[in-house]
């Protein structure tokens, strides 16, 4: 069975679902929530809207690899996030406890916080390499040293946690001076 799943997964990423069209459904998705929610078009222009609107952001592929290499981040984000309620639920916390959480400044932080950092992580993935072409064997000579020496600085794996954990410290502080 799960030889088969793999099997699926390689013809699926050997079409190109995974690197175009899962993307741009995605994107598709949430644009056209966003515009239907805000009321902004009618429901009909929406839907042509939001897909003219990722099919364009598709066609880029520096946006595209961003969108693909961000979604596993969310998506286990929001599976730990559903686990935990459940957990709750299961030990009788009632769906007003759990909503009332989920309406808290610091849970909301909390969520913002580690978004955030998935987006800086996927950033620093997606434009590492473009950003520091010697690195990678590209052709170095055009970029001046203080650029080169700024972006390896920005993309360091060091430089990036000690960012990381001073906002998750920013934000400790923030909430607990806060509530008072």
């Amino acid at each position: 069975m799960a030889q088969t799943f793999v099997e699926a997964l390689n013809i699926l990423e050997g079409t190109g679902f995974i690197q175009v069209i899962a993307p741009l459904l995605l994107l598709w998705v949430i644009i056209y929530a966003l515009l239907v929610k805000s009321k902004t078009l009618k429901e009909d222009l929406s839907a042509v809207v939001a897909f003219a609107i990722s099919f364009i952001v598709v066609l880029n592929p520096l946006a595209r690899q961003f969108i693909v290499e961000l979604t596993p981040f969310f998506s286990m984000f929001l599976i730990i996030i559903l686990m935990i309620v459940l957990i709750f639920l299961m030990l009788g916390a009632g769906e007003k406890d759990v909503s009332s959480v989920f309406k808290s400044s610091s849970i909301q932080y909390i969520i913002i916080t580690v978004s955030l950092i998935f987006i800086f992580i996927t950033i620093s993935n997606v434009l590492g390499p473009t950003l520091t072409p010697e690195r990678y064997g590209g052709n170095a000579t055009d970029v001046p040293a203080t650029t080169k020496d700024t972006m390896e600085t920005l993309t360091n794996p060091g430089f990036l946690g000690v960012i990381i954990l001073l906002v998750i410290f920013g934000t400790t502080v923030y909430t607990i001076s806060r509530a008072k």
